[in-house]
């Protein structure tokens, strides 16, 4: 049985051996990141990525270090009120590779006008690549949008 394996290695074009090929090397570390791309396409074409998905392919040292940090000048607003948005209001309100920040939000009526502080939290699934700019954003969110093939955008204010 060792040797079907390196068979199947050599002919991957083939649908019946990739499966094959993937199920014994997961064991092992080196061939880790080719099955993590594969899976990740797959998913994308069916429901999306869970949180228990993105908590066993990523870790929190991983997903801190994927957020990616911009200073923006944002508008003083008094009164100005926070809001929470689900990785599923993103994921059925938005296709694929669009950018998701306030403005959209308060076009999309997903937050309040008066709406100008968003975090963005890991309820749901999350099935196509977004870049998303918010102010805060939960770790498991983050990996959901990471391992999309999006992109998580912590803004800051630059005034």
């Amino acid at each position: 049985m060792e040797a079907e394996p390196e068979v199947n290695e050599e002919p991957v074009g083939t649908a019946e051996a990739e499966p094959e090929a993937i199920e014994e090397p997961v064991e092992t570390a080196e061939a880790e990141p080719e099955v993590n791309e594969e899976p990740v396409e797959e998913v994308e074409e069916d429901e999306g990525i869970s949180v228990q998905d993105a908590s066993d392919k990523m870790s929190d040292e991983e997903a801190k270090a994927s957020v990616e940090v911009e200073i923006i000048t944002k508008p003083v607003r008094k009164g100005g009120k926070s809001a929470i948005v689900n990785i599923q209001s993103l994921s059925k309100n938005y296709s694929a590779g669009d950018v998701v920040n306030l403005e959209s939000l308060r076009e999309k009526n997903l937050i309040a006008k008066n709406v100008v502080y968003v975090k963005i939290l890991a309820k749901g699934s999350l099935n196509k690549a977004l870049t998303v700019e918010a102010d805060d954003f939960s770790l498991e969110a983050v990996k959901m949008i990471v391992l999309t093939g999006g992109r998580a955008i912590r803004t800051k204010n630059g005034c």
